[in-house]
């Protein structure tokens, strides 16, 4: 699927736009808040409603759905396999929606993380389009893979500086070189 087309902007939206369309998306399609519409209303219809009103309801469902005529013979109207079937059937169905609403949430945030990402996102211009990279491109590459190298030093050193220090106030143990495998001196044979 095209990431721009899930979110719903153009291919030459900015990171604004972008984040607007995901927040946006977010606030409708979001797992916790999408449910099968009416589902909570259905069943307390059905628990309130007399059985014999109850299986008809769940004939008439199972024969849309199966495209049945002969309802009585097949269904066996009235009985307990009949609701049963229904209740299934109806179960079947929420976990198809929260299947597909899972699917599509994951591709929203698939698109939003690469969307939102500048390397990723060139990257995937590139493949989207089928063309070759260009010099320019490469330069920009180039350049926002060597500003994400450094914040990664700048974190890693403020994160290491943060550990010793906390380390030091707790006269905890602070390893400043480990040497890993065999240490013992090789034969010169």
């Amino acid at each position: 699927a095209d990431y721009y087309s899930l979110l719903g902007v153009s291919s030459d939206a900015s990171i604004d736009d972008i984040r607007h369309a995901f927040y946006d998306i977010c606030r409708r399609y979001h797992p916790d808040k999408v449910t099968p519409k009416n589902t909570n209303t259905k069943e307390k219809e059905n628990n309130n409603t007399n059985h014999s009103s109850n299986n008809n309801n769940t004939d008439e469902m199972i024969k849309t759905m199966t495209g049945d005529d002969d309802d009585d013979a097949t269904l066996g109207k009235g009985t307990n396999t009949t609701t049963t079937t229904a209740t299934t059937t109806q179960q079947q169905q929420q976990q198809q929606h929260s299947a597909s609403a899972l699917e599509h949430w994951t591709a929203i945030q698939a698109a939003w993380k690469c969307l939102s990402n500048d390397t990723k996102r060139i990257i995937y211009d590139i493949r989207r389009e089928g063309r070759m990279v260009t010099e320019d491109d490469s330069n920009r590459l180039l350049l926002l893979l060597k500003a994400q190298a450094t914040r990664d030093i700048d974190n890693m050193q403020h994160e290491y500086h943060r550990i010793l220090k906390r380390e030091k106030k707790r006269n905890g143990v602070i390893i400043i070189k480990a040497i890993f495998g065999n240490l013992t001196p090789k034969d010169g044979n």
